[in-house]
């Protein structure tokens, strides 16, 4: 991808390093005040898995904060990660290393599609993952208070 995308970071929030031949790595301390404006101040949120039985079961809980924070998502379709991103709509799915590739050039070439992706994307998580909304699901499923 970097190859083909010569503006290429890859943006690492983590207490660990990671160092890249051909692709320029900005690390980023993670600590919960930083983790927030690291998202915000991205352009696409990137989350690869392997298909396993370990992988399927993960929550997608690195989605769901790229899509609160407004970015459009390229994801392996693995377990819930499939589920939560919808193919051209809040983000794309990649399987293989060209599609990650493609989806990498696709998004990197486009700040509309990537700004009505990532406004899908938020939409989705107000929608179906907020606290109200969950708060309200778990209410709904409780037996009604003995009066």
């Amino acid at each position: 991808a970097a190859r083909r995308v010569p503006q290429l970071r890859l943006k690492i929030v983590a207490d660990f390093l990671v160092h890249g031949n051909a692709l320029q790595t900005v690390p980023v301390s993670w600590s919960e005040q930083v983790e927030a404006l690291a998202l915000a101040s991205s352009h696409i949120g990137i989350a690869p898995l392997p298909d396993n039985p370990f992988t399927r079961g993960k929550c997608g809980l690195k989605v769901l904060q790229y899509m609160a924070a407004g970015l459009p998502v390229i994801a392996s379709p693995t377990g819930v990660n499939g589920d939560l991103v919808q193919h051209g709509i809040n983000g794309l799915t990649a399987r293989t290393n060209e599609q990650w590739v493609s989806a990498i050039e696709q998004l990197s070439a486009s700040a509309d599609l990537r700004l009505s992706m990532g406004e899908r994307g938020r939409g989705r998580c107000r929608r179906h993952y907020s606290l109200a909304t969950t708060g309200r699901l778990m209410l709904s499923l409780l037996p009604p208070a003995a009066t």
